[in-house]
């Protein structure tokens, strides 16, 4: 579902010309070729659940965490 998801708001992503500059220009700054713009979507959807299963056992533990405490100060 979420690739679903994914593929149909990169779709509509394209609709107006602006959109399609926008793509091609993130494309090459990020990706080193504007051509890149249409592989994004085939590497993005290419991902499996065991990917991101790896990739959260890698990352997302304990010592990687941080936690803010904020207090509100005397002027507020």
């Amino acid at each position: 579902r979420a690739k679903n998801i994914y593929r149909a708001t990169a779709i509509s992503g394209r609709e107006r010309p602006a959109d399609i500059a926008d793509q091609l220009q993130h494309a090459a700054v990020f990706h080193g070729s504007a051509d890149d713009a249409n592989a994004e979507v085939d590497r993005v959807l290419a991902v499996t659940l065991a990917d991101l299963r790896r990739v959260a056992q890698t990352w997302l533990v304990p010592e990687n965490a941080l936690t803010l405490v904020i207090s509100p100060g005397a002027d507020s």
